[in-house]
């Protein structure tokens, strides 16, 4: 291709930093593998054949091909370009994560961001076979599978609200049975609240959970609160659960729920996508900034 810009051999050489007779014999192991002349000798140069031409144009093409792919590869790395998809369960956990998404989203533009919510049942299987590339999810289910590597996040204390005016918050004593027998507003997809609460009612004799409300969606949630005498289990953070008590009344202490531990799983089995390490750098950033805030 430089012999054919330049029409001289001596200053294709001087382009390519190689010296004359170097090229030369390139041009002839070339010229034999084909079995046909590419350029013409001329007195003071060389010129192009038509198989040359050819040849020449062709190979421009695939060369152009080849520089257009490491740089796609580059940029895919770099995270200037590709996808990043994150599943999440349960959907609560979104909300935790916000921060390291827009955080990642603002450093990388290129870089599209797919999140989607469902069973752990379902989007293990597809972070296994690379269809995802990480998880957020609870510790204590995500473990049942041995092949993933697993990164502590967050550990999350667990209360139950009502409304302020609610007629539990007028009993000089609330049992952890008093509050199991209100209506539960339980999320859609509730895999580890689901083990937890199913103890509880069995603890305090009650019949199995069969909740009045299920919802994903807090600001509906917030609302049945506010106009029903229902009650929802929700995490936090922080122990003290914050601005949450300034809007409902909370009970931390009356009911005996574990900690939850948020965890960001990646395979094992093959090796994590530059979105994922970078959004895994990201999760803990987050949650740092978050507890030292606190």
């Amino acid at each position: 291709m430089e012999t054919a810009r330049f029409e001289n051999v001596t200053r294709a050489a001087e382009a390519l930093y190689i010296t004359q007779s170097a090229l030369t014999r390139s041009l002839a192991d070339v010229e034999a593998e084909l079995g046909t002349p590419l350029f013409v000798r001329l007195p003071r140069g060389v010129r192009l054949t038509e198989q040359g031409r050819r040849f020449v144009a062709r190979a421009r093409m695939i060369i152009g091909d080849v520089d257009d792919l490491l740089a796609d590869v580059a940029d895919h790395r770099g995270l200037h370009a590709g996808r990043l998809r994150i599943g999440v369960c349960p959907p609560g956990y979104q909300r935790y994560i916000a921060r390291a998404i827009a955080a990642l989203a603002a450093e990388r533009p290129g870089l599209r961001i797919e999140i989607t919510t469902g069973a752990t049942d379902d989007l293990v299987p597809r972070l296994t076979t690379g269809d995802l590339d990480g998880v957020v999810g609870h510790r204590g289910w995500l473990k049942r599978w041995p092949d993933l590597k697993l990164t502590t996040l967050a550990a999350f204390h667990s209360a139950f609200t009502v409304r302020r005016d609610h007629p539990l918050t007028r009993q000089s004593i609330v049992t952890e049975r008093d509050i199991l027998a209100c209506p539960m507003i339980i999320p859609a997809t509730v895999e580890p609240l689901q083990t937890d609460l199913a103890s509880l009612y069995a603890r305090n004799g009650l019949p199995p959970l069969n909740p009045h409300y299920v919802c994903d969606d807090m600001d509906v949630i917030q609302d049945l609160i506010d106009h029903t005498d229902a009650c929802a289990p929700l995490i936090s953070q922080n122990p003290e659960f914050g601005r949450l008590r300034s809007r409902f009344h909370l009970f931390t202490r009356e009911v005996d729920m574990p900690i939850q531990r948020m965890v960001f799983a990646i395979s094992q089995a093959r090796l994590p996508s530059p979105g994922a390490s970078a959004f895994e750098q990201f999760l803990q950033e987050s949650f740092n900034f978050h507890s030292l805030s606190e």
